[in-house]
């Protein structure tokens, strides 16, 4: 719901899309009905899954690497991506490269390095973001920022405590994935909800445990 909501202000019917790292499908779902979606994994499972989840083109490759043509794409999404790469400059770089000019990257990642913990080992995640360096490497690549703000802000607090608590016991590699009751999954997509139109309306919001970054390529 917080990403949908930013791509119905940034994005455009007709336009054909890269999911970069397409993983859980999470990019067909929000853009499937707004144009073509191309998707690219290093996953031979995860391909498997997305073929029957809306992708008009499936192929194996590393966003370091991007196995396309310059300046083909009107869009990319790299949702929960960047942070299992080594090299995240290098990903940047060639997201630039494929999108056209005043093509437009959308990119989701966890924040604040300090939050790392043994769900971000068991996840594979090589680093957590701060704003600043999102921002930094984002620039460098020549990107164009159009909007950036923390989300997950309404449940940002119950993370630094579960944080803490499994700092304190010392429990270095495990999942945080467990059953929630039904009541406060319905509460947690509300708030979410919430968050999102905030978003939407452009008011970006000052905390929270993951980022959320909107930028263009300028026009050549």
């Amino acid at each position: 719901a917080v990403v949908a909501g930013l791509f119905q202000n940034y994005g455009r019917k007709g336009w054909d899309f890269l999911d970069v790292g397409c993983g859980t499908c999470e990019g067909a779902s929000i853009v499937s009905n707004m144009g073509g979606i191309t998707g690219i994994d290093m996953s031979d499972e995860a391909l498997s899954i997305a073929k029957n989840k809306g992708y008009v083109s499936l192929c194996k490759g590393s966003g370091e690497r991007l196995p396309f043509a310059e300046k083909i794409f009107d869009s990319l999404i790299m949702l929960d991506v960047l942070e299992h790469i080594d090299d995240d400059r290098a990903t940047l770089n060639e997201c630039f490269r494929v999108l056209k000019p005043s093509g437009t990257i959308f990119i989701t990642v966890p924040a604040h390095q300090w939050l790392w913990s043994g769900h971000d080992e068991v996840l594979g995640h090589k680093r957590r973001y701060q704003k600043s360096k999102l921002l930094e490497k984002t620039k460098q690549a020549g990107f164009e920022i159009i909007f950036c703000s923390y989300y997950f802000s309404f449940t940002f607090p119950a993370v630094i405590l579960f944080r803490l608590i499994e700092k304190l016991v010392r429990n270095k590699k495990s999942s945080h994935f467990f059953h929630i009751p039904r009541w406060f999954n319905i509460t947690l997509l509300f708030f979410m909800r919430c968050e999102g139109h905030l978003l939407k309306l452009g008011l970006p919001t000052p905390f929270g445990s993951s980022l959320i970054l909107v930028a263009r390529r300028h026009t050549d």
